[in-house]
């Protein structure tokens, strides 16, 4: 994608399927490891949902992509939250398809998601003023 313009590459990050599927999803559709990861350095928001809750880390974990899992989670994918309309995380399909790989890598993203969350709401508690 080297050879876009920045209007170019914004134009393609906000390309929109009738379903609301955007391009990362489409890459990850594909099995494109090496397309997610350019398009996750573009600025492609791996949190981005379709109408139905559906994102991308859903869609590798339903067919079993642990390496497309990785880069989606070092890219910013939301786990621990990230639910579908019929209230199904990326680990409950994971799960389904009995993709033991998908299934460690999520259980291990959403524990650091938790413990970095709770982090944060220690740290508020500790600086609040007693009064």
């Amino acid at each position: 994608f080297a050879f876009l313009t920045e209007d170019e590459v914004n134009r393609l990050l906000d390309l929109r399927k009738a379903d609301g599927e955007d391009i990362l999803a489409g890459a990850v559709v594909s099995g494109a490891k090496a397309v997610v990861v350019q398009l996750l350095d573009l600025g492609a928001n791996p949190n981005h949902a379709r109408y139905d809750g559906w994102r991308a880390i859903h869609i590798a974990a339903q067919r079993g992509y642990h390496r497309i899992l990785e880069v989606l989670v070092s890219g910013g994918a939301r786990v621990a939250d990230a639910y579908t309309n019929t209230n199904k995380r990326a680990l409950d399909y994971a799960r389904e398809g009995g993709y033991s790989k998908a299934v460690v890598l999520l259980k291990k993203a959403e524990k650091a998601e938790k413990m970095e969350k709770g982090d944060k709401v220690v740290k508020q508690k500790k600086n609040m003023v007693p009064w």
